[in-house]
């Protein structure tokens, strides 16, 4: 995955405590992290490379936990347990049906299928279905959201309508609130860099002071920024809603 301008680097050795192990960033790498934390890691730093690898796998969960990144998601129901349907469906009309995936901040549809047969000790029928509206076109997305909140994702079927049952549905897309990967990247780099001064602060024989002097204005700083970005410019979490074709 590549952030802004600057392609992140594919893989980082990790060692030598933990041999052959590698990490491969996701929103920031090393060298971000060490232009935050403005200091050079080693294994004798406080961090060492390998808890800054850590504080960095943190926040990039944090980011994932908040779905603001981009993600490929595929649901299927695979049995005949109506309990278990990792999708949820309703009837809005005669012969169409809105079917709510497991996550509903959906960016785009990758494929959709449904099966045109088979039972559940059976193999399933996989026929394509498309998104329109087109000619030859199943269904179409319906999204309801207000300002900085996505409230829900769906799809609508009009055509070849894929009624509940067993092996009925399989759905490959992609999700997430596509926050800008550049304010992703800053925000993992300064989230771990923050950590790292905790981290520091709080080791055995390391005198650093968060209340006063310069790191004490760096943790401050980070932290500013850190709010600002989550309360103003990222969107809130997602929650799902119903949506109704007439309510669109």
């Amino acid at each position: 995955m590549s952030a802004g301008s600057k392609a992140l680097t594919a893989s980082i050795y990790i060692g030598p405590h933990y041999a052959g192990l590698t990490y491969t960033p996701k929103y920031c790498d090393l060298s971000d992290f060490e232009d935050r934390y403005q200091a050079n890691l080693s294994e004798d730093t406080i961090p060492n490379v390998n808890q800054a690898v850590k504080l960095i796998q943190e926040a990039e969960a944090e980011i994932d936990s908040k779905e603001w990144g981009r993600y490929i998601q595929t649901d299927e129901y695979a049995d005949g347990n109506y309990e278990i349907l990792t999708f949820q469906w309703r009837y809005v009309g005669f012969f169409a049906q809105v079917i709510y995936p497991q996550h509903t901040n959906i960016i785009r549809v990758i494929s959709c299928h449904f099966n045109s047969g088979g039972v559940p000790s059976s193999d399933p029928v996989w026929t394509e279905v498309k998104e329109g509206p087109a000619s030859g076109s199943h269904f179409v997305m319906l999204r309801k959201a207000r300002r900085k909140e996505q409230l829900g994702g769906a799809l609508l079927f009009y055509s070849s309508v894929p009624y509940p049952g067993p092996l009925r549905f399989r759905i490959t897309y992609e999700y997430g609130l596509n926050v800008d990967s550049a304010l992703l990247r800053e925000y993992a780099a300064k989230k771990a860099a923050m950590d790292a001064l905790e981290f520091r602060a709080a080791a055995e024989g390391i005198n650093l002071n968060l209340d006063e002097g310069p790191w004490a204005a760096l943790y401050k700083k980070y932290g500013e920024r850190l709010k600002y970005l989550r309360d103003e410019i990222f969107p809130q979490k997602v929650r799902k809603v119903w949506i109704y074709p007439s309510t669109m």
